[in-house]
């Protein structure tokens, strides 16, 4: 969208996917398993665990009692050989809000907010067994996420009129009372992420907090006994409301902030920001407008760049100022390479493809592609990507635009995976996984899998271990025409 500062004035430009290379199509092996429950009355979810394999959380039907589901989690090897199946029972008052992967344990979260306790599952998967901690909480939680550290349980929550952190130990079944370590209010912010230190010392809490009528980024740390030991804002500049920001530690006393800003009162994105943190205090902030960012527009066909100048030039005319991108954008956690930090934002609009999920654990269900609308489902058309120093300057950047990338959920669609100065972008588009290679932003290689999953079927696409990606989807499994029933498989695919 090409926007007016002045008079607010939108014009859609429609982008055509550019291809500045020779598209390659790899040399592949593709192992397919089919699992041995009924996909047809299962919801599940996939949580890959590198060369440890994977885990499929599967719910069940529920028990002969009408208070309680069971659910299955079954611990496959990397040749799709089952290792473990364990079974777990759950209150049906209880749903399923998460899970959370740290130091060799998997935890699953179980919460309602019409009790006053939640329940977390440990899964130990060097001693194969499964433990369970009640935690009394508040009546009233929603919007639940969590984190787990070591010991420590970091859970962000809604309630009606706030927002919340709570802390709470696990070293026992019963865990009576919870520790409030962060609250607020609806009116004037917003919180936003918890994101675990780097470290393995504590959980970072970023907030966009609205000052006299300007939005700023509010950071603060916590230990693993939830003590705060560091609280800072990022501000704009008059007229420069933030976004969202994402934190990363440079050395043992400074940070770097990166995220997206807007230069007019709305939550669409004109570019990214930097700031540079020194013991807790802002040193600077540079900003980085989309339009100013050669690939991006290069990225864009010539008709639409054709476009954008005829309007920039009318604007500058009439008031001096430029047009601007704005964009609804998914930022990614930032990407550390050889003393660069690189920021990656989707862009994404809202469709109404159905979004089929079981109302009480919130898994795929198996009919997840059909159209609904009152299910909105979301489109990527493009990923922005920059890189910058210690210093918040821009290294380099580079931008992509999709033709028809579609996605059920905003947890981001693009896989990376960095190795020297090398960043590898993985995705799924209508069956077909690509890869793009980028070495300092420049585009070395663009690839695709000949092999294609059928294109409405294919659900999920996991980086696994090595150069393996873990897929699944449902597709017929006999070659019969006459037997339509589709079943679900994984596969494992060798680029």
């Amino acid at each position: 969208m090409i926007t007016s500062r002045e008079t607010h004035k939108s014009i859609l430009l429609f982008i055509p996917f550019i291809t500045l290379i020779i598209n390659n199509i790899y040399a592949q092996k593709v192992h397919t398993y089919w699992p041995e429950f009924n996909p047809q009355s299962h919801s599940f979810k996939v949580i890959t665990l590198d060369e440890e394999g994977a885990l499929v959380f599967e719910k069940a039907n529920s028990l002969q009692s009408k208070k309680k589901y069971t659910y299955s989690i079954i611990h496959y090897n990397t040749d799709f050989s089952v290792n473990k199946k364990y079974i777990l029972e759950m209150e049906k008052s209880l749903d399923y809000k998460g899970t959370d992967k740290t130091d060799g344990h998997i935890y699953f979260l179980f919460a309602s907010h019409k009790k006053a306790f939640m329940e977390i599952i440990k899964l130990d998967l060097n001693q194969k067994k499964l433990e369970k901690t009640r935690i009394e909480t508040l009546r009233g939680l929603q919007g639940i996420s969590f984190k787990v550290i070591k010991n420590s349980l970091f859970v962000k929550a809604n309630s009606r009129n706030s927002s919340m952190v709570f802390q709470a130990g696990l070293n026992q079944e019963w865990v009576k009372g919870i520790k409030v370590i962060y609250t607020l209010s609806h009116k004037n912010a917003q919180l936003l992420a918890l994101k675990k230190q780097k470290s393995g010392k504590g959980i970072m809490v970023s907030s966009q907090i609205t000052y006299h009528h300007q939005k700023r980024i509010n950071f603060k740390s916590f230990n693993l006994e939830g003590e705060l030991d560091l609280d800072f804002d990022v501000i704009g500049q008059p007229y420069k409301n933030l976004l969202d920001g994402k934190v990363v530690r440079i050395n043992n006393t400074d940070l770097l902030v990166i995220g997206t800003f807007t230069n007019l009162e709305s939550n669409l994105a004109d570019g990214f920001f930097v700031s540079r943190i020194l013991d807790g205090r802002q040193e600077n902030i540079k900003y980085y407008d989309f339009y100013k960012l050669d690939h991006f527009l290069k990225a864009l066909s010539q008709n639409d760049q054709a476009k954008f100048n005829r309007v920039k030039k009318k604007l500058e005319l009439q008031n001096g100022n430029p047009p601007t991108f704005q964009y609804q954008l998914y930022i990614h956690d930032i990407v550390e390479q050889n003393g660069t930090y690189s920021i990656i934002g989707e862009e994404f609009e809202s469709t109404f493809l159905k979004e089929i999920v079981d109302e009480t654990t919130g898994m795929v269900a198996p009919e997840a592609f059909e159209y609904n609308l009152d299910k909105p489902s979301f489109k990527i058309s493009k990923a922005i990507i920059a890189s910058f120093d210690q210093q918040g300057d821009l290294v380099w950047e580079n931008s992509f635009v999709f033709q028809n990338l579609k996605s059920f959920d905003l947890n981001g669609v693009l896989k990376f995976k960095s190795e020297g100065s090398l960043l590898k972008v993985l995705y799924k588009d209508e069956g077909i996984i690509h890869r793009k290679i980028l070495d300092k932003g420049v585009l070395l290689e663009e690839a695709n899998t000949s092999f294609n999953i059928q294109k409405n079927a294919f659900l999920g696409l996991e980086n696994w271990y090595d150069n393996y990606f873990f897929a699944w989807g449902y597709q017929q499994k006999s070659s019969n025409k006459k037997q339509r029933e589709k079943n679900l498989c994984f596969k494992k695919i060798t680029l």
